[in-house]
């Protein structure tokens, strides 16, 4: 792992609030080597891809997203909801400033 994700990955779980010990399954050491650094420029995300970027819950997204914290979702169809991907890396960059 390089120096820069290690960084960040220090800063992710200072913001959080999380040890090495917490949340380990949701704060993998290799997610920020390549998942995070690859969200797409344009297109969309569906909330499983939007969660592989951003280490939290299910219920806690809705909730940021239910109260303005988190970008607002767009809805395809009556099941299908999802969030433009320049909106989550600026979401992401505004929230776990490098």
């Amino acid at each position: 792992m390089g120096m820069e994700t290690s960084q960040l990955l220090c800063q992710l779980k200072s913001l959080l609030g999380v040890s090495d010990d917490d949340r380990q399954d949701r704060l993998p050491h290799d997610m920020l080597n390549d998942e995070l650094l690859q969200i797409p420029q344009t297109g969309f995300l569906r909330l499983d891809e939007v969660l592989k970027f951003i280490p939290v819950g299910k219920s806690t997204w809705w909730k940021w997203v239910k109260d303005g914290i988190a970008p607002k979702s767009i809805k395809l169809s009556s099941r299908i909801t999802v969030w433009k991907a320049e909106e989550i890396k600026f979401f992401i960059d505004q929230k776990y400033p490098s």
